[in-house]
């Protein structure tokens, strides 16, 4: 009926060629299955892309995929909130004098914010609300400051020196991710995988040396790291 109405009044048509180039993107819904198809292939698309160089950050990234047929799967908040509630806990275990286990926790506590994330971006993307486009950074700096306060517990209070090496190495993590490729980046920005070296590095007592380790590699790829792939570029266009 729609359609002779639009016919009757003269309106204009456009021809569509479903043959011709980026026929591949078309799919035409005549039953059950193609609108399966149709979803999938949309969320292909708005689905972030695994990268291993951080690889917390890319399990969860197959995670939100995996669930992002489910309607909870596109929603960032629950798991945000579980985020929250298990960095909390993971801060009241470092407080029992488990300090190992505590920074485990805090690592699953990480992880549930990086899917958290991804949901936020793949909803995003799919639906185009621009105020979930910030969304991940606020979630990146809710990890940092709780992963902040469960390493100063287990270095202890009553050093400064000692409580002020978290605070330094996560800034300087903040700054490599900043400074690094894209293909880089996500490895500085990769909170659980940081937090589940650092409970590994506990268990041995090695926690101090860890952070210090990886301040100066988050310092190197800062200062250095950089300007070594300005002078390569300068060299290859000279050459």
């Amino acid at each position: 009926m729609l359609l002779r109405i639009a016919l009757q009044s003269r309106s204009g048509t456009v021809p569509v060629v479903l043959d011709g180039g980026g026929g591949e993107n078309w799919v035409l819904a005549r039953d059950e299955n193609d609108l399966a198809k149709l979803e999938k292939l949309l969320l292909d698309r708005a689905a972030a892309k695994a990268n291993w160089a951080a690889p917390f950050t890319a399990l969860s990234a197959i995670a939100t995929r995996s669930f992002a047929h489910l309607s909870w799967g596109r929603e960032p908040v629950p798991s945000a909130i579980i985020a929250v509630i298990t960095m909390a806990l993971a801060i009241i275990v470092i407080w029992q004098n488990y300090a190992a286990a505590g920074l485990a926790i805090a690592a699953i506590g990480a992880f549930m914010a990086s899917f958290s994330a991804a949901s936020g971006r793949l909803k995003s993307a799919l639906y185009g609300e621009g105020e979930l486009e910030f969304f991940p950074q606020k979630i990146n700096i809710m990890v940092d400051v709780l992963a902040i306060v469960s390493l100063v517990f287990v270095l202890g209070l009553s050093n400064f020196s000692d409580a002020a090496i978290p605070v330094i190495v996560i800034g300087l993590l903040q700054l490599a991710a900043r400074d690094a490729s894209a293909r880089a980046a996500p490895f500085w920005n990769d909170r659980a995988l940081h937090l589940a070296a650092f409970a590994i590095c506990t268990v041995y007592g090695g926690l101090s040396g860890a952070l210090i380790i990886l301040g100066l590699a988050a310092l190197a790829q800062c200062l250095w790291l950089p300007n070594l792939t300005k002078d390569n570029a300068g060299i290859k266009g000279a050459l």
